[in-house]
């Protein structure tokens, strides 16, 4: 009898101590999805376009082969406002980006998409969060805002000409 109490006061102890309320982890500081919620106001955005070019070769006696390759990388760097007021500089690959357009707006923000499995992650780097566990970026701005402020790869070779 004695064993029975016992065993059921431990299980009455295990049950109620899972019952806690659970803080989400939006609200917890540090963690990447307090760093990333909401509106963040963009200040500027610029992209750059690189080239990644790689050449190998081997030879064996009188034979060989040799070959190249070329990447275009298109990026864009942005100055953000974190949730704390401070500001800072971010890259992001384009084909990462969303845009909305939206005219009754005054000021151009972002908000950004966050991996489910990073959303607890703390930690003091924001690019590496970026890098890792931001799945897109959508950015909000005017119509006449978007033309401006990014070249589509495709177009750039019209506006060159």
């Amino acid at each position: 009898m004695r064993k029975l109490i016992s065993l059921s006061i431990v299980l009455l102890i295990a049950v109620f101590a899972g019952c806690g309320e659970k803080i989400p982890c939006e609200q917890i500081e540090g963690t990447v999805a307090h760093t990333f919620k909401g509106k963040h106001k963009l200040m500027k955005m610029m992209q750059i376009t690189n080239k990644e070019e790689s050449m190998s070769g081997g030879f064996f006696l009188f034979m060989g082969s040799i070959g190249s390759s070329t990447k275009t990388i298109n990026d864009v760097w942005f100055s953000w406002q974190l949730n704390t007021g401070e500001y800072a500089v971010s890259k992001i690959s384009l084909q990462d980006m969303r845009f909305k357009i939206d005219n009754s707006i005054e000021t151009p923000y972002i908000e950004f998409e966050i991996s489910d499995y990073y959303k607890n992650y703390s930690g003091d780097n924001i690019n590496w969060a970026i890098k890792y566990c931001v799945k897109y970026v959508i950015v909000t701005c005017k119509e006449a805002d978007y033309p401006k402020q990014i070249k589509m790869p495709l177009n750039i070779d019209k506006e060159e000409k």
